[in-house]
């Protein structure tokens, strides 16, 4: 009995130990960290949650080729959704549990289709009922794209045409067939509110600049109630895809490439992503259409994109172990919301990586804007040490643009930009071969240094 009696105190004793480590943990000052709902070594990416939160549907890619599957996210149960007869893509789950996505069986191009969410309490059934939209004889030959659901009997997605490549977003009613046109141009991921008044999507824009084209990629929101178009400018380096609106409606969540991560010479897709938000009312009460800070929610180490919010949390696609894989985190963000500026303040001495650093940065920028200046500086030195030339290069336009400027500074500023700009240059060549063009080129970075007579050690830098 003693013995019995000491166990159970020294168990306790352990235990009570182990409550008070774990509760001090819990309350160290750390970025939250992101939770693992999909297990690779495949790809898996683009979720979509049903209306419960109870089940996870998402594109699943294997060998090149990618089939949707859903998960029970109480139990990890996974199944395919489809037969694997055909390939299918980009899921969207509608109000009464239907999965609308691009499906491959019949067009090469793509036809928007819809069907039935399984229950996990039954046995799998390999006997899927797929509706698809009808076409008629004129649209055999277009894609058909990125669904969505703009309302309990509507689908809108993508049409674009095989000759032009011009794109539309229509709207279809799945009963009587009628159809609407809701936006025209080159046009990407749109997305909706289900029953809401916005639509989001992302659009390229050409304009010529000194006779020569330039395109702009830029976010756009729409409201269709009022037939107004808002096209939104940020304060960020890079391009923005992958817009999603919030369960509520007043936040739009968006996927971000700031740099060159994979040294293709080329911003897009392909590169590392950070997700970021901003509230609705920001961009409609914009009437100076000046650029908008929004707010960064994760690290580029862990390059996550396709949001997609639900109530309090969001998911996310994240590339960072291996394989592309969703996760779950808060609708605000890895950095606790809690944190003061002196907790950012210490976060930012103490970050362990650059990409961190600049986290902690944005948000301090984000939360408390009264020292613009000093920031920029220290996001514009970490991302020159992280070797992001192109997303420096951003923020050192950003800096000239400032009107206080002293001389000094304006000169250093431009002695500044041409090392950036050599350097990105640099990073342009295919080879280890000096080009005349690149030769060239770098003389024109010399005459110009010559022309400055300040800063002598940095130009030495330079050189």
């Amino acid at each position: 009995m003693k013995k019995l009696i000491l166990s159970s105190l020294l168990l306790f004793g352990f235990s009570a130990q182990a409550t008070i480590v774990s509760d001090r943990i819990a309350a160290t000052n750390r970025l939250l960290p992101l939770k693992k709902i999909t297990v690779g070594p495949d790809d898996q990416y683009q979720g979509s949650l049903d209306p419960s939160g109870t089940v996870l549907v998402y594109t699943f890619k294997t060998n090149l080729v990618p089939h949707l599957r859903v998960q029970e996210l109480k139990t990890g149960e996974v199944r395919d959704f489809l037969p694997l007869t055909a390939d299918s893509q980009e899921p969207s789950i509608g109000p009464g549990g239907e999965v609308s996505f691009t499906y491959f069986k019949f067009s090469s191009r793509g036809d928007i289709c819809f069907a039935e969410l399984p229950s996990f309490s039954k046995p799998e059934n390999k006997d899927v009922k797929i509706r698809c939209l009808a076409r008629s004889e004129s649209e055999k030959s277009e894609a058909r794209l990125n669904s969505f659901w703009k309302s309990n009997n509507e689908i809108g997605y993508i049409v674009e045409n095989p000759t032009s490549k011009e794109r539309s977003i229509v709207s279809e009613n799945i009963q009587t067939g009628a159809k609407s046109i809701l936006a025209s141009g080159k046009l990407f991921s749109p997305a909706m509110k289900l029953g809401g008044s916005f639509l989001t999507y992302v659009q390229i824009f050409e304009e010529e600049i000194n006779s020569k084209k330039v395109f702009r990629r830029e976010l756009v929101l729409q409201d269709l109630q009022k037939q107004k178009k808002y096209v939104v400018h940020f304060s960020l380096p890079g391009i923005s895809g992958f817009p999603a609106i919030s369960s509520d409606g007043n936040m739009i969540y968006f996927s971000h490439y700031p740099n060159d991560s994979n040294g293709d010479n080329v911003i897009d897709g392909s590169d590392n992503a950070v997700v970021f938000r901003i509230p609705i009312a920001k961009i409609v009460t914009n009437e100076s259409q000046a650029p908008l800070f929004p707010e960064q929610l994760t690290s580029l180490e862990n390059s996550c994109s396709f949001p997609h919010p639900f109530q309090e949390v969001i998911y996310v696609t994240c590339a960072f172990e291996g394989s592309l894989d969703i996760y779950q985190m808060p609708a605000t963000g890895i950095v606790p919301v809690k944190w003061t500026k002196a907790i950012l303040i210490n976060a930012l001495a103490t970050s362990r990586s650059y990409q961190e650093r600049i986290l902690n940065l944005n948000t301090e920028k984000y939360r408390d804007p009264s020292d613009l200046q000093i920031t920029n500086e220290r996001l514009l030195t970490n991302h020159i040490l992280a070797d992001e030339t192109a997303a420096a290069l951003s923020f050192l336009e950003e800096m000239m643009r400032e009107k206080k400027n002293t001389a000094k500074q304006k000169e250093f500023f431009e002695i500044l930009k041409i090392y950036l700009e050599a350097k990105q240059l640099k990073k342009s060549q295919p080879s280890a071969d000096i080009s005349r063009v690149f030769r060239g080129q770098m003389n024109q970075f010399e005459n110009q240094l010559s022309n400055f007579h300040q800063e002598q050690n940095f130009k030495q830098i330079v050189h």
